[in-house]
């Protein structure tokens, strides 16, 4: 029938492109035809044994075969001890830097994406890194931490999350927690790997040492004679006294006896034996009871004195202004009361001068009456004796009036200068107190100066002493030819150096205190970190550059002298110190202290609450 189908389909079809359809399709059903014939189908009684239990079955699975299946459970491997991962590896290390404070240095290379970390002994770390892509690069050059935050949020880019941020430049350049694709893909930030950063935020500190060059770079150990010594701190100047061993020995035999009876390790007591045979404890302190004395600070000793002589001065200025004090006070007091005096010398002045006016108008009044007597007799008949001597009386009478108030306006005139005069003297005491009491408030303001330059003075002691504390930054800079140190930030020192060659490039060198180098703490330890300077690209020609050849040839001009070598040893020495200024630093020197030897100036990134940084690609 099949075949049959296939023919009589084949009949049906006239033209020549149904004949090549229908032949695929009759390839198709001879295919499945064949391969239905080759399946191995069950008799009846396989599939009735096989589903015995259940009602109809699809090619062998029964849809109610509720029948338990036979599971033979494989042989399950032996458990292989779990490798330990780099993180585990990386969270050991970080315990020495969280309890000693180890110095640690940031390595990033940009050409490589890679970040590594290196401690005194050599390399701890390292990770892959995402930097700044085009537009947003990366700077090189030498930073340190500035700030640490677990949580943290651009301010610039959309709030967008930094976990785990260490800030290298207040600008925005930091290291965080990020996505990395493989190739430069940040904003200019450094991005780790999370886990990384988390245990790198552990290991850290404030001011660790973070250093972007494009070609991976390393820190190496470095000997020179040039690099700065050390002292030892204060607390440890005074060396340990016999005397003093013993002083701790005779308290230790005066303690209580169940103190004295404290047996050692083999049984015995040793104080008590000694206290028994009656020996001297100066007898029994062993032979190196006294140390050597180690060498004293110059610096020290005359930091000790100007503290002193600023103590001194604070006290003398003190008590200076305590005595102009009180004679400004007694100055302004005796002014006060003479301008009291002179208020009142003036107001009595005035009442004579008022009565002068009163006493003039009542002497013209009396002139006006006696004149007024003398025209009433004028032109008259003559008199009777009887009005020539009642006239004579009243004419007597007037001009006697008239004399009295003249003689009272003399009198009042005399009164007013004298007043006048008293004034004028009160003034003129008032004067000189006034004169006397500016020079006090003057003399005054000037001690309270002096008072204030004393207490700055002594303040700066004090700041530089509580500095020492913290280890130094010195920063020499062969384009401004001067030397600049830092201590916890803050500059306490600015001086001019002198170069050698200074027109050559020295590139940029950081040196890096790691420990004491000796017991008596008088040596540092250093290593380096050296990042050459790039040569200046030569833009000539061949032919340009052979045209000067043959120039310089025919004019005999010697070749040019070689550039020095720009390593770490080389840059020290060419930089000349002088005595004072290498005295300050190495007063100052301790473990963790750097020094770092450029080209370039300092970078407009460095100011308020940062160490030293160096841009090296500007």
């Amino acid at each position: 029938m099949l075949l049959q189908g296939l023919g009589t389909a084949g009949c049906r079809n006239t033209n020549a492109a149904s004949d090549r359809s229908n032949l695929r399709t009759s390839g198709l059903v001879l295919a499945i035809a064949v391969l239905a014939a080759s399946v191995a189908w069950p008799t009846d009684a396989e599939a009735a044994k096989k589903n015995s239990n259940s009602g109809w079955s699809f090619f062998g699975y029964s849809a109610y075969d509720y029948s338990p299946r036979q599971y033979k459970p494989k042989p399950r491997a032996p458990r292989k001890a779990t490798p330990r991962t780099d993180e585990e590896a990386i969270a050991e290390k970080i315990a020495p830097y969280k309890a000693d404070g180890k110095p640690l240095f940031l390595m990033v290379s940009l050409a490589k994406q890679r970040i590594s970390v290196f401690d005194a002994s050599g390399r701890v770390a390292d990770a892959p890194i995402s930097s700044g892509r085009i537009g947003f690069s990366t700077p090189t050059g030498v930073f340190s931490i500035l700030q640490k935050n677990r949580v943290h949020f651009s301010n610039l880019y959309d709030s967008a999350p930094m976990p785990n941020m260490q800030r290298l430049t207040w600008s925005g350049v930091a290291l965080h927690a990020g996505d990395l694709p493989g190739y430069p893909a940040s904003h200019g930030c450094i991005r780790l790997p999370r886990n990384f950063s988390k245990q790198l935020f552990d290991m850290t500190k404030m001011g660790t040492r973070v250093v972007v060059t494009r070609d991976p770079i390393e820190p190496a150990p470095i000997a020179h004679a040039k690099l700065f010594g050390s002292f030892p701190p204060d607390a440890e100047d005074a060396p340990v006294s016999g005397a003093a061993e013993n002083a701790a020995a005779s308290e230790s035999l005066d303690a209580p006896e169940a103190t004295v009876q404290t047996a050692s390790a083999d049984g015995t007591n040793p104080a008590a034996m000694t206290q028994a045979i009656n020996i001297s404890t100066a007898d029994t302190a062993p032979s190196h009871a006294t140390l050597p004395a180690r060498p004293e600070s110059p610096m020290r000793a005359k930091r000790k004195a100007e503290r002193a002589e600023a103590e001194a001065a604070v006290e003398a200025a003190k008590a200076e202004k305590t005595k102009l004090q009180d004679e400004a006070k007694a100055a302004v007091a005796a002014a006060d009361a003479v301008k009291l005096e002179l208020r009142n010398a003036n107001v009595a002045a005035t009442k004579l001068r008022n009565a002068i006016r009163k006493a003039e108008a009542d002497r013209d009044e009396g002139d006006k009456q006696l004149a007024a007597f003398f025209r009433k007799f004028a032109g008259t008949a003559p008199l009777t004796d009887e009005q020539r001597t009642a006239s004579i009386e009243e004419e007597k009478a007037l001009e006697a009036n008239a004399l009295a108030l003249a003689d009272a306006v003399d009198a009042a005139r005399a009164e007013a200068d004298k007043a006048e005069q008293a004034a004028l003297d009160v003034e003129a005491k008032l004067a000189d107190l006034d004169h006397k009491r500016r020079e006090a408030i003057n003399a005054l303001t000037e001690s309270g100066a002096r008072l204030r330059q004393a207490g700055a003075k002594i303040s700066a002691i004090r700041t530089a002493e509580a500095l020492r504390n913290y280890p130094a930054s010195v920063y020499i800079s062969r384009k401004t030819g001067k030397l600049y140190v830092r201590q916890n930030q803050k500059p306490i020192l600015e001086v001019p150096v002198t170069f050698t060659s200074p027109d050559q490039p020295l590139g940029t060198h950081i040196y890096t205190a790691l420990d004491y180098a000796n017991d008596e703490k008088t040596e540092l330890a250093w290593n380096a970190i050296s990042i050459p300077a790039s040569a200046p690209k030569d833009t000539r020609t061949r032919l340009e550059k052979l045209k000067a050849k043959v120039e310089a040839d025919k004019m005999g001009v010697p070749a040019p002298t070689p550039a020095t070598r720009q390593t770490p040893q080389a840059a020290l020495e060419r930089v000349a110190i002088d005595d004072s200024t290498r005295e300050q630093i190495v007063d100052i020197m301790k473990p963790g202290s750097s020094v770092i030897i450029t080209d370039h100036g300092i970078s407009n990134e460095t100011g308020q609450y940062t160490d030293f940084i160096v841009l090296t690609n500007q």
